[in-house]
């Protein structure tokens, strides 16, 4: 067989083997990508897992496949390069005929917030590596990432303690056997369990003690999603904005542990127009996860101002102690905390001088709380 004959052999088997992998490289091969859990906090660590299955005899000499997800989700064993606010990872296959691979890649959540796999693209090529071809796969890879509180350390217990405990009131159905509030001369219908018998035996007639009425607080948390008073739509100081949504957070997670019913008010949205959001009243562990969820969707979107909200909704806030947490304060923050009772305002900002002595203003800073923001763009953020 002359050399020109072999050279058309090579050609024919090289054009089949083209032809074939072109319209069967991707036929029975099945693609998933998804994380390990649904739900994690800031700082944790997850697994993104990756799943491919060569269901035919055609082996897969070389497949790299191509993801786009948040730059918030750290994956130091991918491959990856971050663009802007996008991360992009890619990972490469080998697959025999009916083979299956599966991978878990360790990645660590920075950032509170939702993320989304959305897609991810195949690229192939044949044997001899002679041709490239691609496919997209639809995919629904979802982790809700959950603001982590702040350290115990970095708000004085002094600014919650008052969260805890009762509150006095005028009047309720049963009075509170633990508090008294002086003595009386016994009358027909006096309970005889509460006898002081000291003044009892000082007077020489029976004394009973009196009792007060108290009322179990609750807690409102307000949380300001404006970084200044002139922000709408995307904001201009997004570190104090997640400093906010640490510290509220934080409080939620101190009122859960104290057993405090707890509710929570933000004039920001978790999704387009969808409005102020205003949760239900309720204590215990699932309120905090509920409150929590809603502190990972929320956007900086403001459905209106601070002060229309404090003004409007936030009059009529459930709770006989009210948390506003703000970036900033301002004449509507100030007047709503003297027109409510039991306001603590607490700000990332300045306590402005003409702030009146009796309302409790406290910052809380601007230290970065363990957010994970690149130096260089910390630097810019704190510059603006």
């Amino acid at each position: 067989m002359d050399f020109l004959a072999i050279l058309v052999i090579i050609v024919l088997v090289l054009a089949v083997e083209h032809l074939v992998y072109c319209r069967k490289i991707f036929s029975n091969l099945e693609y998933k990508c998804y994380f390990s859990v649904d739900e994690a906090f800031e700082g944790d660590e997850i697994e993104l897992i990756e799943e491919i299955s060569n269901a035919k005899l055609l082996p897969v000499s070389w497949l790299k496949s191509e993801l786009a997800t948040s730059k918030w989700l750290e994956a130091g064993e991918l491959e990856s390069v971050v663009t802007g606010e996008t991360r992009f990872i890619s990972s490469i296959f080998m697959l025999k005929s009916y083979h299956k691979i599966r991978r878990s890649w360790k990645v660590k959540c920075l950032k509170r917030g939702v993320f989304t796999i959305d897609k991810s693209i195949l690229v192939s090529s044949d044997l001899f590596g002679t041709m490239n071809t691609s496919m997209p796969v639809e995919l629904n890879a979802r982790v809700r990432v959950l603001p982590a509180p702040l350290p115990a350390d970095s708000i004085s217990r002094d600014s919650v303690s008052y969260i805890c405990g009762n509150v006095f009131t005028k009047r309720q159905i049963i009075s509170d056997p633990f508090f008294y509030n002086g003595i009386h001369e016994y009358i027909d219908g006096d309970n005889l369990r509460r006898i002081c018998w000291k003044a009892t035996a000082a007077a020489d007639e029976l004394m009973i003690y009196n009792n007060d009425y108290t009322l179990n607080k609750s807690c409102a948390v307000i949380l300001n999603c404006q970084s200044s008073e002139a922000d709408f739509g995307e904001p201009l100081d997004v570190i104090a904005l997640e400093i906010c949504i640490k510290v509220a957070a934080s409080l939620l997670k101190f009122c859960a542990d104290s057993g405090v019913p707890m509710t929570l008010l933000s004039n920001g949205q978790i999704s387009e127009n969808s409005g102020n959001i205003i949760s239900d009243t309720a204590t215990g562990g699932e309120q905090l996860l509920s409150c929590l969820r809603l502190l990972a969707e929320l956007r900086f979107d403001a459905a209106e101002s601070f002060g229309a909200f404090l003004n409007g909704t936030c009059k009529a806030a459930p709770g006989t102690e009210i948390c506003v947490i703000t970036p900033y304060i301002d004449e509507h923050t100030v007047s709503f905390a003297e027109f409510q009772k039991g306001v603590t305002i607490l700000t990332t900002g300045e306590i402005p001088e003409y702030m009146p002595s009796h309302i409790n203003a406290i910052s809380v800073g601007r230290n970065f709380f363990g957010l994970n923001i690149p130096e260089k763009e910390a630097e810019c953020d704190e510059a603006s």
